[in-house]
């Protein structure tokens, strides 16, 4: 069995810092020395690496200026002006206390459609080839998330990379980023 390769994006991957882009890099996808594999990103927050689909609506960014609202946690950084549209904007490396270098969380990851698109802040993206014939190990729960949150992970190239739902995860970004008690 081949090992998943990391693929960096080509250099022109932001046509225009500005306005952000779809992720959709040119991969060779018929390479018929390739074994079996899904094409997935991959973002690292910190010390992780997460798995996205590459079926949900993704686009990466920048860090755009966020206005902060009040009585909001440390780790919501507030609403950012996306294409007209007000996004909320979440440091999920900060509420998983994810310790960074300087000059991480440059860019802001936008997920799901217009209508209900957050941002997270990320610190590196890539492209990740993983054999279908791998097989999923489970992980340890993610800091200050709910313990029975599904966490499950694959090796590839003896990384580990972090398979989440991240709708579920913003959901949860979203319930918690209030510090005002519901009633």
């Amino acid at each position: 069995m081949r090992s998943g390769r990391l693929l960096e994006p080509k250099p022109e991957a932001l046509d225009d810092p500005a306005e952000g882009r779809w992720l959709a890099p040119d991969l060779d996808l018929e390479d018929p020395g390739q074994d079996e594999t899904d094409v997935r990103y991959a973002l690292r927050i910190g010390d992780w690496w997460f798995l996205v689909p590459t079926d949900l609506h993704t686009e990466v960014s920048p860090v755009l200026p966020c206005t902060r609202l009040p009585f909001t946690q440390d780790w919501c950084l507030g609403l950012a002006n996306y294409r007209g549209d007000l996004v909320p904007v979440y440091d999920l490396g900060a509420l998983m206390e994810e310790e960074r270098g300087r000059g991480t969380g440059i860019y802001f990851l936008m997920l799901g459609p217009r209508d209900s698109r957050a941002g997270l802040r990320i610190d590196e993206m890539k492209t990740l080839r993983v054999p279908t014939s791998t097989d999923p190990i489970p992980l340890f729960p993610m800091r200050n998330f709910p313990p029975d949150f599904d966490c499950r992970g694959f090796r590839v190239e003896g990384t580990i990379f972090a398979e989440v739902d991240f709708v579920a995860v913003l959901e949860i970004l979203a319930e918690r980023a209030s510090l005002l008690e519901a009633g």
